[in-house]
């Protein structure tokens, strides 16, 4: 039985791929919340949103109940939605960021951060690069052109 899981980004391809590969690696089924900020949220970082789901703009995908047990999530915009759901659910999700959030780490039970970010915290997680899922099929075809 999979876990019930929201992927949570701006929509952008390379901060959604990345969500996506982490889903695959954990062996997780995850349904996509693309998520948009109104004014004056969207001008804001993160950590300047007063009550962020209620920044989100009515075009967004809803984050409503049912609530998923694992939340991956991308993007600026996506930072302070996932802290909120992350403080309203406390331990019935987890929340896992990826990138930098620009907000306090322990607002999320892990983060996964490039190595240049020089992000340090126990519940961070450094990489050499983005989150990737390769097949070998993929690799394969890559080398053989």
């Amino acid at each position: 039985m999979s876990l019930k899981t929201w992927i949570i980004t701006d929509g952008k391809t390379g901060t959604e791929k990345q969500c996506l590969a982490l889903a695959e690696i954990l062996n997780l089924k995850p349904q996509i919340k693309r998520i948009q900020a109104k004014a004056p949220w969207k001008y804001l970082p993160p950590s300047l949103w007063i009550n962020p789901l209620k920044g989100l703009a009515p075009t967004a995908d809803v984050l409503l109940p049912p609530w998923p047990q694992v939340i991956i999530g991308s993007s600026r915009i996506a930072a302070a939605p996932l802290t909120a759901l992350k403080c309203f659910l406390g331990s019935k999700v987890m929340v896992i960021y990826i990138q930098n959030p620009s907000l306090n780490p322990a607002n999320f039970d892990f983060v996964i951060a490039p190595y240049h970010d020089k992000l340090s915290a126990p519940n961070v997680i450094s990489t050499a690069g983005a989150v990737v899922s390769l097949h070998e099929k993929n690799i394969e075809q890559e080398t053989t052109k």
